[in-house]
């Protein structure tokens, strides 16, 4: 096995197509698939098969997927070592969110060396992507504990895992133009339902998920969502400019805004992270989501 079977292997996985990996590399299409199916022979496995929407990868093309990316990042790390690489790489993605924005863009601006950043926001299933598929090094998210049977499932199948950081709790953000802005330190289910909300990313791990089919008291569904997005610098314009109210989780790095505690019967989820489970974090990334703490 070679590198450069590795390399043409998770080039077509990841264009869906020898031809489009092949011009990715820099080579032919018939180099491609010879070196697939060389591959194929010495493992003794069918890597892939073939639909009407391009290749697809078999139970076994999956796992072995999972190892030549792995094997490849870590092939990347040795050249750098050894050539003495001086520019380090910091890669990870997150909901969107202005605090780790704000943390990341602090950290950068401490560090005594230049280092290259690499940031995606998005839903969990977002962020699994792109820590399966070695675009991230790691994902900050947070699960419900009710929700952790089901979120496991995925890590393992992914082969991936979830590193706890912190307990946190549900809270509703308010700006100063709402009636609510320092006037009011709790909150019921039953008043959620009264209030006005711009929305955020909502997926099975969201916020507006643990109120539907995890406590089930209260259906989001009926909510006044007033403005929908995926954008953390709309939300805070919104909240900053308008009456409506954002529903989150308490953290330290939010003062701009009134947060209203939430009174309910279970209001804890854990922030974490996710990262591949047969490779330890980087030095860069350990630094990072260390100095992340401070504003959480």
């Amino acid at each position: 096995m070679e590198i450069r079977q590795l390399e043409y292997f998770v080039a077509s996985v990841e264009e869906k197509s020898f031809y489009k990996a092949s011009e990715k590399l820099y080579t032919s299409q018939p180099a491609v698939s010879k070196s697939i199916a060389v591959l194929e022979r010495e493992i003794n496995q069918k890597l892939f098969k073939r639909t009407s929407k391009g290749l697809k990868l078999t139970t076994h093309g999956e796992r072995f997927y999972h190892h030549a990316k792995n094997v490849l990042r870590q092939i990347d790390i040795m050249k750098d070592t050894m050539l003495g690489t001086k520019e380090v790489h910091l890669t990870l993605a997150s909901y969107p969110s202005k605090l780790i924005s704000n943390a990341l863009t602090a950290f950068y601006n401490e560090q005594e060396t230049q280092f290259q950043l690499e940031y995606h926001e998005g839903s969990v299933q977002d962020m699994i992507d792109f820590v399966y598929k070695g675009i991230c090094e790691f994902g900050i998210l947070y699960i419900f504990p009710k929700q952790e049977q089901a979120f496991k499932h995925i890590m393992t199948h992914k082969h991936l895992e979830f590193v706890p950081m912190k307990e946190c709790e549900l809270c509703v953000y308010v700006g100063e133009k709402n009636k609510l802005y320092k006037s009011q330190k709790a909150i019921t289910l039953e008043e959620l339902s009264e209030l006005q909300y711009i929305r955020g990313v909502r997926d099975f791990f969201s916020v507006e998920h643990h109120f539907d089919y995890v406590l089930n008291e209260i259906n989001t569904a009926y909510f006044d969502d007033r403005v929908l997005t995926n954008s953390d610098h709309l939300v805070s314009l919104m909240l900053k400019k308008t009456d409506l109210c954002y529903l989150g989780i308490d953290t330290k790095g939010t003062r701009a805004f009134s947060k209203i505690r939430i009174d309910a019967p279970e209001k804890q989820l854990t922030l974490g992270y996710i990262k591949n489970r047969s490779t330890e974090l980087s030095e860069k990334a350990t630094e990072f989501l260390s100095y992340l703490m401070r504003y959480v």
